[in-house]
């Protein structure tokens, strides 16, 4: 009996940490890739696993321009020798996650080029692999039970989000009419947030208490706004009523017209909003429910490319006893430590996803390099005449990491806000030794004043 299994190769875009300093001194990349099995029953198991970094550039880092990242040609080769030990065939499909682009690649980061697809090559036994290309709201913290959970062929159940789920639109015109002399006016209703979320552009204001919930909107004096507000669920019994703030700041005095009334449901308002064409309907509601589900009452909605982790999938068939040799190639985007002159570049593959297979045999790693490896008496990494190499009997402990430079010794860059405040420090120092100074001539002179 056939068997479907779901196998992960973990790679995803890391949050980008910002320094002190004026310009940003760590640019990250992509962390690395792993798999793991999503079956505990899966027969399937890991002889041996290739592991291939060729690396022979670094990427560019220029924020007056677009950076055109297909000139970038680092990349890995993971080869998996995959055995079927079972006497039953086996069906598998492979879902391989690649993120986002790289935080230094500025470009919209919603569907592939087919120039930038054709860098992900996956075969199998030589031949290449028919891949189809699936979307997952992400929000930069992977981890199996959630991304696996997200990834679905139907629209994905919520207790409070549904294809049917009732919408209502009220487009109101807000207009001024007495500014006295300010440049916005406040507008405000109150409603229940029982069985109902409410989401409004631009709104300036939201609290909550015993009596409901309130939301405030700014608009300009001296012309008219118009805002829709928008009704998840439960609709109000009436048209909300906006009224002027009590005790704000801004004493201004405002009227709320009702433009329009629009009744739709939640799946029609979803799909009012652009994607990708490649991008099916199924991943697009799910990946934005997915984004909705982790808000309140109150509800931001937008497009959600840049949160969109991409996967390939592919189907791979087992005889019993069968081996097969399963190749994926991708880009490897590192992390760039630009503190460092010149700036050092860390690459990060995930070993641990590895360790939920039935048996996993050897690892070999070959970095192909003309780099230099940084800290290398600190690493397991052999210097061959390509590069480094490391061959390990099992699946070693921790994820790998390894990090390159042009250079063995790079040098940390001078800090600006350091030397800055250190100058600060300095002159506020000085002043404060001139201060103590003349309080003692001041304390001196008096006293002498008095003996006379």
């Amino acid at each position: 009996m056939n068997k479907r299994i779901l196998f992960l190769l973990i790679l995803f875009l890391a949050i980008l940490p910002v320094s002190a300093n004026s310009a940003m001194t760590h640019f990250e990349g992509t962390d690395g890739q792993g798999v793991l099995n999503g079956d505990e029953d899966c027969p399937v198991v890991v002889d041996h696993e290739d592991l291939t970094f060729t690396l022979n550039d670094f990427p560019v880092l220029d924020y007056n321009e677009d950076i055109a990242i297909l000139n970038y040609h680092g990349s890995f080769t993971a080869a998996y020798t995959f055995r079927n030990p079972s006497d039953a065939a086996v069906d598998v499909l492979l879902s391989f996650p690649f993120g986002g682009s790289p935080f230094y690649y500025h470009k919209f980061q919603g569907a592939l080029s087919p120039e930038e697809l054709a860098r992900y090559r996956i075969t199998c036994n030589g031949e290449p692999v028919e891949t189809i290309t699936r979307y997952t709201y992400s929000d930069n913290s992977f981890s199996v039970e959630k991304d696996l959970a997200a990834l679905r062929d139907g629209y994905q159940p919520h207790d409070f989000f549904s294809p049917d789920l009732p919408v209502h639109a009220y487009t109101y015109s807000f207009r001024c009419t007495d500014a006295k002399d300010e440049e916005s006016a406040n507008m405000r209703f109150t409603f229940d947030p029982s069985g109902r979320r409410i989401s409004l552009d631009e709104f300036t204001g939201f609290s909550s208490g015993e009596n409901g919930c309130s939301i405030t909107v700014s608009f300009r004096t001296d012309e008219d706004s118009e805002y829709t507000l928008y009704v998840f669920g439960k609709d109000f019994d009436k048209a909300p009523e906006w009224f002027n703030p009590e005790d704000d700041s801004h004493e201004a005095i405002g009227e709320a017209d009702l433009v329009s009334e629009e009744a739709m449901t939640f799946e029609d308002y979803l799909l009012r909003f652009d994607h990708p064409a490649d991008i099916s309907r199924v991943d697009w509601y799910n990946a934005m429910v997915d984004m909705l589900a982790r808000q309140d009452v109150i509800i931001e909605v937008h497009q959600p490319q840049y949160s969109l982790m991409r996967w390939l999938q592919y189907t791979l068939h087992f005889e019993p006893g069968e081996t097969l040799v399963n190749t994926v190639t991708a880009p490897c985007y590192p992390a760039i430590e630009n503190s460092y002159e010149p700036p050092v570049y860390t690459y990060t593959y995930l070993l641990s996803p590895a360790s939920t297979w039935k048996e996993f045999g050897s690892l070999k790693v070959e970095i192909l390099t003309g780099f230099i490896l940084q800290d290398e008496n600190k690493t397991d990494f052999a210097k061959t005449e390509k590069g480094y190499e490391v061959v390990y009997d099992s699946l070693p402990e921790g994820e790998l990491e390894f990090r390159l430079a042009e250079v063995s010794n790079p040098s940390h860059k001078n800090n600006g806000y350091v030397l800055l405040i250190l100058g600060f420090l300095a002159f506020a120092a000085i002043g404060f030794l001139l201060l103590v100074v003349l309080v003692i001539f001041l304390i001196r002179a008096a006293r002498r004043k008095a003996r006379r």
